[in-house]
């Protein structure tokens, strides 16, 4: 079935996001998180999903029912640092499959600086791992666009690359979907891409993860930056 007809599929059977009820087996895997229901993650996540299959552009939206409630918190998490994730299910793994029509609208914003893994405390990305963190803050933490954004704008740079390879950006609450967002040739090299993806709830809100595939052995440090997001 093409993107076009799952996304009409899922529209059809979501139809009015007030209709939604989740059974009890739905509602453990999205838990209430800063005072917002379970149903309404469910949702809100749904939507997110159909960002990944592929980028939106500025002006570009997605028609939607009703807006998640506003859960903006200034103060950074534990969980809102970057981390190394060690591989295999993910809790409430969704796919991009998960479609229904949305609503969302793009919000640009001066860019900040999310993430420097050059003075981050992971160090380098090496080949076959993935490390994510959320990315609503700047790199000293404090808070930049809201918790209810379901997607970002970004830019992606790779530096001090040790070998070949490329970088893949994605939500943090799905398992890799394959995706490469900046690639590189060899030793020594810094590139840059920018992209498009939704955001997702792992351990918290707005959180992205890249992983890095190419030779054994090989690594990079990187950088982000959020240039605008989807609410």
């Amino acid at each position: 079935m093409s993107t076009v007809g799952e996304i009409a599929v899922a529209g059809e059977a979501l139809q009015a996001f007030g209709a939604v009820s989740l059974p009890d087996a739905e509602q453990a895997m999205f838990p209430t998180h800063n005072g917002e229901g379970a149903a309404m993650k469910f949702r809100r996540y749904l939507v997110a999903s159909a960002l990944v299959i592929g980028s939106v552009g500025i002006g570009s939206a997605i028609t939607q029912g009703s807006a998640a409630p506003a859960t903006d918190s200034a103060a950074p998490t534990e969980a809102q640092g970057w981390n190394t994730w060690p591989g295999g299910p993910k809790p409430g793994d969704r796919t991009s499959s998960q479609l229904v029509d949305g609503g969302y609208v793009f919000v640009p914003i001066i860019p900040y600086r999310n993430y420097d893994s050059r003075f981050g405390p992971l160090g380098p990305i090496h080949t076959d791992e993935e490390q994510y963190g959320e990315v609503l803050t700047n790199e000293a933490g404090v808070q930049q666009i809201p918790n209810t954004a379901v997607a970002v704008t970004f830019n992606l740079t790779v530096t001090n690359t040790i070998g070949y390879g490329f970088l893949g950006a994605f939500p943090s609450d799905v398992i890799w979907p394959g995706n490469s967002t900046v690639n590189w040739t060899g030793s020594g090299a810094t590139v840059s891409n920018g992209g498009t993806t939704a955001i997702g709830y792992l351990n918290a809100d707005g959180q992205m993860s890249v992983l890095m595939g190419g030779s054994p052995g090989g690594s990079t440090d990187y950088i982000i930056d959020i240039t605008g997001y989807y609410v």
